[in-house]
């Protein structure tokens, strides 16, 4: 009798336990920028356009989901409503060539792209808009900005609905990469060239004065996307080498800025985010069907040894 009160504990704990969520699988998104960026790009990808990967963290081993539609992904977030947003180029404007940046909504199963709005323009304000990030705790969707009117390099906000992008202000001293990620505590990371050698920095949120926290380690090998791993909070990055335009996936250490290479992406890959995850709620575990039917034969058998040891007693 106590080896099956022992069993029935045993198996009790299992299945309290089973419906309790367990660990939880990371998903990876990357971007390959497309036709646009230099030959090589949409030679590599195999579309004039860019196309969505799933990546491995661990190894860098892609898995091609289809192509977006539109050239020059430089940039991937996943905002707060759900949807995976990307940032991507459109430059003729009634047929004429001018550089302008687009904020696009992604389909993260198929990969294909639709246009939201336009973020910037070079004539006007910025015409692209290499790096996203989005802050849950205030609902901002920051972005960077390059080929600008006046400064090389903006921090700017998006407009999650339209897509316009406002400047804050200049990162001054840093152009190149500009690739950006928000951490848990609020500190917004980003990466920047200063002649030939690469940089991690913060940026101040209010003003976009950068503040450099070390070499990469990389000099011609720019970092232009930035993501945190949403259990580790190891950041991650993606690395182009130029001509030809051959991509690495990288973690940053958020400590000196050194990085240090995860494996090979396919060629022109630039943006990158992780998928959040789903809150996980264990003070009141649940039970799976099979855990209740399991509940329910341990609960006959143990009426029926009850029932059977008062008739032997009797």
């Amino acid at each position: 009798m106590n080896l099956l009160k022992l069993t029935i504990s045993c198996l009790l704990i299992f299945i309290l336990s089973y419906g309790v969520a367990g660990a939880q699988s990371v998903e990876l998104f990357v971007a390959a920028r497309g036709s646009g960026e230099g030959q090589e790009c949409g030679l590599a990808t195999g579309a004039l356009e860019g196309v969505l990967y799933s990546v491995n963290p661990e190894n860098a081993q892609s898995n091609l989901l289809g192509p977006i539609g539109f050239s020059g992904i430089t940039a991937l977030e996943f905002l707060g409503d759900g949807r995976l947003v990307g940032s991507a180029k459109d430059d003729l404007d009634n047929g004429s060539f001018i550089r302008r940046s687009v904020l696009l909504e992604i389909n993260p199963e198929t990969g294909l792209g639709s246009e939201i709005g336009i973020i910037g323009r070079e004539d006007t304000t910025c015409g692209r808009a290499p790096g996203l990030t989005y802050d849950a705790d205030n609902n901002i969707l920051y972005g960077t900005a390059d080929r600008c009117t006046t400064m090389p390099a903006f921090l700017q906000t998006i407009n999650q609905a339209t897509g316009n992008g406002s400047t804050i202000g200049p990162i001054n001293g840093y152009s190149g990469g500009m690739g950006i990620a928000i951490r848990d505590d609020g500190v917004i990371f980003a990466t920047g060239g200063s002649v030939g050698t690469g940089f991690l920095i913060t940026v101040n949120p209010s003003d976009g004065s950068p503040t450099e926290v070390g070499e990469t380690g990389f000099t011609m090998e720019r970092i232009n996307a930035l993501a945190f791993h949403p259990i580790t909070g190891e950041l991650y990055g993606t690395t182009v080498l130029p001509l030809p335009e051959t991509s690495r996936l990288v973690t940053v250490n958020t400590e000196t800025g050194e990085a240090t290479v995860v494996g090979d992406l396919p060629n022109c890959a630039d943006g990158l985010v992780f998928k959040p995850l789903p809150p996980i709620i264990t003070e009141v575990p649940t039970l799976s069907e099979w855990g209740l039917i399991a509940m329910a034969g341990i609960l006959g058998i143990v009426g029926f040894m009850v029932i059977r040891r008062r008739k032997v007693t009797a």
